[in-house]
């Protein structure tokens, strides 16, 4: 018995994804951004197509990307949706672009979907938005544009011969975007540092390196300065790179991946940093690098039939990551699409000790069990996870009193997943 529970727990580990979420039914089309709210769960922005024209979509989702509420944005013109915020006031404040013009727009929806303002600014379209320290807003995209709370712009900041792609608050704000080189083929990727007046600090340019379009989340404050994750050209061949600047922008290392297409998002964890990316078979991949960007492991998630899938935006949880994206289906259309994963790959097999010791004041009784399993831990767990010997989630859901119905589930062993937003544990019980 001792050994099947541990083997258990092993391929759970090892699995490592928790859900995939297909809205399909916003029609075909991607996610954009997607970002952790202040309930537990996700809110996330896009676009769907409508023939004849592309429309704005907004999706909000519980913790287990399950669907709460959603907006489309149905025009005579074309928008989309690229980035997405929960302000402080506990609105969502989202941004794109709006008609073949291209102007800014802006969408405010409060904490149930209700819609507050849609409407296009005087401003180029939208990539990536942030809300400051001072409650003002900073959208980067064709310029850099600051706006009051009352939607009124305090500057404007053109690119030249540039798009932005991502844009963070460090001491005034930090860009990263696209460069075209007039008459020339050739493009790269820039960096640049404003302060909080819109005054440029300096602009540096990197050649042979790419972003690309909707690519959130790809630029990263860390110790000792910024990386950026994107594509680079090495030799006539593509592939997926992550690179660090210093707080002037001078390039401290590269890192070039060449079994990978291209990466799309980086975030930082306690062993270093995790990307996410599209593997030359065109699915998504999850990298765990070290501190320099040394590789160390990596994993692909498995999207459907032919596994195809665009991951445009990470979020690093305290269960683990969420990507989003696109799916591509058996239609051969590509629908808006969230994964989630416990790790982003695994490092190392956990060993038995281990799992026993982290694991070792979880109890469930009674064990075996016909009707209601309760759990006894010194703290409370919110959410719990079932999953059979196969790896197949059989239930998942919120606990209350610390209690799980398990009544319609044959009879057999399980492993039971306990979570809450500073710890998760792993346990197993028998249902007779």
């Amino acid at each position: 018995m001792r050994i099947l529970v541990v083997f258990l727990i092993i391929s759970f580990y090892t699995q490592g994804q928790s859900f995939i979420r297909s809205y399909s039914f916003l029609g075909a089309g991607e996610i954009k951004a997607v970002k952790a709210t202040t309930d537990g769960g996700f809110i996330m922005c896009g676009c769907s197509i409508l023939s004849p024209n592309t429309n704005g979509i907004i999706i909000k989702t519980d913790y287990w990307g399950d669907t709460l509420w959603t907006q489309k944005f149905t025009h005579n013109t074309n928008n989309c949706l690229f980035d997405i915020v929960e302000l402080s006031n506990g609105n969502f404040l989202s941004s794109g672009y709006y008609s073949s013009s291209g102007s800014l727009f802006l969408v405010e929806l409060d904490a149930s979907g209700n819609r507050l303002s849609a409407q296009p600014m005087l401003a180029d379209w939208g990539q990536s938005l942030i809300e400051d320290s001072g409650g003002d807003v900073i959208i980067a995209g064709a310029e850099l544009t600051k706006f009051d709370v009352q939607g009124n712009i305090k500057w404007q900041k053109p690119f030249s011969s540039a798009q932005a792609m991502y844009a963070i608050q460090d001491n005034g704000y930090v860009v990263a975007g696209m460069v075209f080189q007039s008459g020339s083929l050739s493009t790269g990727i820039f960096v640049a540092k404003y302060d909080s007046l819109g005054n440029n600090d300096w602009y540096k340019v990197y050649n042979h390196m790419y972003l690309f379009n909707t690519s959130n989340n790809c630029l990263l404050k860390t110790t000792g300065g910024y990386v950026i994750s994107g594509m680079k050209y090495n030799w006539g061949e593509g592939g997926a790179t992550l690179f660090k600047v210093d707080h002037q922008g001078d390039s401290l290392w590269t890192q070039y991946y060449g079994d990978y297409n291209r990466s799309y998002a980086v975030v930082e964890n306690n062993l270093g940093y995790v990307l996410a990316g599209r593997t030359k078979g065109l699915s998504t991949f999850l990298m765990q690098t070290d501190f320099n960007g040394i590789e160390l492991c990596s994993d692909s998630l498995r999207a459907g039939k032919d596994e195809e899938s665009y991951p445009k935006s990470l979020v690093k949880t305290g269960f683990g990551y969420v990507v989003a994206g696109s799916t591509k289906a058996q239609d051969g259309k590509f629908y808006p699409g969230l994964f989630r994963t416990d790790t982003a790959c695994v490092l190392y097999n956990v060993s038995i000790d281990q799992l026993e010791q982290e694991n070792l004041n979880v109890k469930v009784y009674p064990n075996p069990s016909h009707n209601w399993i309760t759990i006894k831990y010194p703290e409370e767990f919110e959410h719990y996870l079932i999953i059979d010997v196969t790896g197949k989630t059989i239930d998942h859901g919120k606990l209350q009193d610390n209690r799980v119905d398990v009544s319609f589930i044959p009879a057999g062993m399980y492993l039971l997943h306990l979570e809450s937003s500073s710890k998760k544990a792993v346990t197993s019980f028998i249902k007779n």
